[in-house]
């Protein structure tokens, strides 16, 4: 998964924060607002990068896949981190790995994978601040 800044108005990346799917009352889930059946979900298997996010179909044999508990923000306790059921943490890696990699341009856009505490660049890296919608 990716972050980017270079494609204003992309909705692939939008996602809504729903009560998690695994039932846990302190963590959440990203669906797709582009497409309610796709959420951000930890991807594993054979020929995978390791750490992989991916936005994909639901899949309701492995609901934390789907889950991701809520603490507070690493680098600021007024914003939010989210720690996937493995232990690691939604981060930027500040690289471009991958299939997808040649879509987008350091150093405005980056890889969005799970990262171990130890191994983050920077706490600010796994830190996000929630944007509300405005209506119009």
């Amino acid at each position: 998964m990716y972050a980017t800044a270079g494609e204003p108005g992309n909705k692939d990346f939008d996602f809504t924060l729903i009560d998690a799917m695994n039932g846990d009352r302190d963590s959440v889930s990203f669906q797709s607002v582009q497409n309610q059946k796709n959420y951000i979900q930890v991807v594993s298997g054979a020929g995978v990068e390791p750490n992989r996010l991916g936005v994909d179909v639901f899949n309701a044999t492995n609901l934390n896949a789907v889950s991701f508990k809520v603490v507070g923000g690493l680098s600021n306790p007024t914003m939010f981190s989210f720690k996937a059921f493995t232990g690691e943490f939604i981060a930027l890696t500040h690289k471009l790995e991958g299939g997808c990699a040649s879509k987008y341009k350091a150093p405005e856009s980056s890889d969005v994978a799970l990262v171990e505490f130890a191994d983050l660049k920077d706490k600010a890296s796994a830190t996000w601040r929630l944007m509300v919608p405005t209506k119009k």
